[in-house]
C-alpha cells in the first residue's frame, strides 16, 4: 500500500474502532502529519485573504470547502470520510500544531538572542548571516509577515578585512621577522629561506615559480634563472 492509499483508509480503519464502538471504553487517536500532504488545502483556511492571494492557481475555493466554522474549512474530497466525523464530534483540527506561532511570534527580543548566540563564530561567518537575516526580515517585513522592529534590531557586523602585506620593509623590519621565525621545524625552516631570497636576491613575494632561483642538492648552490 502507498502512503496515498494508507491516508485515504484512516478514517475508516479507525471509525470504527476508535470512535464509534459503544461497548468499549473512550478512545483518543491524534494524528500528527508533517510532509506528504498539503496541510493549507486540507485544512483551508477560508477567511484568509492571504492564503487565496498566494494560492491564485491551486487554492480551494471558499464555496467548494466543507465548513467547520467561520475560518476554516475541509477539502470536498474529504466529504465522506473525515467531514462526517467531524460533525459527529468524533474527530477534531488543530491548525499550526507544529509551529511555534510562526513569523508573527518573532520579534525584536528573538533576533537578539539570535544574534548573540552566534558569538564565537569566525567573523565572516557572523557577517555572512546577519547580512542573510537582514535580508529575509526586510522582504518579511515589506509584505507585513514581521514588525519592522524586528529588521531594526539586526546588529551590523564589523566587515573584517585583511590586514595588506607591506610591498617594501626597512632592513630593520626585515631583521625582526627573520629573528621571530621558528627555524628549529620544518615549516620555519621554509619560512626563513623565503624571507631571505626575497630579501637579498631581490626578489618579490608575488613572482611566479618561473622567477625562483633553482637549487641543486648536489652542488648545494642558487642558480638564478
Amino acid at each position: 500500500m502507498n502512503r496515498r492509499a494508507f491516508l485515504v483508509s484512516l478514517p475508516f480503519l479507525y471509525a470504527g474502532r476508535l470512535f464509534a464502538a459503544p461497548s468499549a471504553p473512550a478512545r483518543f487517536l491524534l494524528v500528527f502529519l508533517r510532509g506528504g500532504y498539503d496541510a493549507a488545502n486540507v485544512l483551508v483556511p477560508v477567511s484568509s485573504s492571504y492564503y487565496y492571494e498566494t494560492r491564485p492557481n491551486i487554492a480551494v475555493p471558499r464555496a467548494e470547502a466543507l465548513a467547520l466554522d467561520a475560518d476554516w474549512g475541509l477539502h470536498p474530497a474529504l466529504a465522506q470520510s473525515l467531514h462526517p466525523m467531524y460533525e459527529k464530534r468524533e474527530a477534531a483540527f488543530i491548525a499550526f500544531a507544529g509551529t511555534r506561532g510562526g513569523l508573527a511570534a518573532c520579534d525584536a527580543a528573538t533576533i537578539e538572542a539570535f544574534a548573540a548566540a552566534l558569538a564565537g563564530y569566525q567573523a565572516k561567518t557572523v557577517e555572512q548571516k546577519l547580512a542573510a537575516l537582514r535580508s529575509f526580515l526586510r522582504f518579511a517585513s515589506a509584505g507585513g509577515l514581521v514588525d519592522a522592529a524586528c529588521l531594526l534590531a539586526v546588529p551590523a557586523a564589523r566587515s573584517a578585512r585583511q590586514a595588506r602585506i607591506p610591498s617594501v620593509w626597512d632592513p630593520g623590519e626585515v631583521a625582526r621577522i627573520v629573528e621571530a621565525i621558528d627555524r628549529d621545524n620544518p615549516c620555519g625552516k621554509r619560512d626563513y629561506a623565503i624571507i631571505l631570497l626575497i630579501t637579498r636576491l631581490g626578489l618579490r613575494g608575488n613572482h611566479g615559480r618561473e622567477s625562483w632561483p633553482r637549487y641543486s642538492r648536489h652542488e648545494r648552490t642558487l642558480h638564478r634563472q
